[in-house]
């Protein structure tokens, strides 16, 4: 239930209407999402509260911004 918004507003335009370029990708875990964050290869990672307090980064400068739901 956590991404269904997210599957909902890109089956209904929502992203289209707004002229968002949207696309999902399933990462494989929070380890890989992360990664994929901090190597700027996603703007936006969906992850469970458990991964994000598994993940964490050795590269200190980039830092992502957690949102709690």
């Amino acid at each position: 239930m956590f991404f269904t918004t997210a599957y909902v507003v890109m089956t209904r335009g929502f992203f289209n209407d707004s002229g968002l370029d949207v696309g999902l990708t399933t990462a494989n875990g929070c380890d890989k999402a992360m990664a994929a964050l901090l190597a700027g290869a996603a703007d936006i990672a969906l992850m469970g509260r458990k991964c994000l307090s598994t993940c964490s980064t050795a590269n200190r400068r980039k830092r992502p911004e957690f949102s709690a739901s």
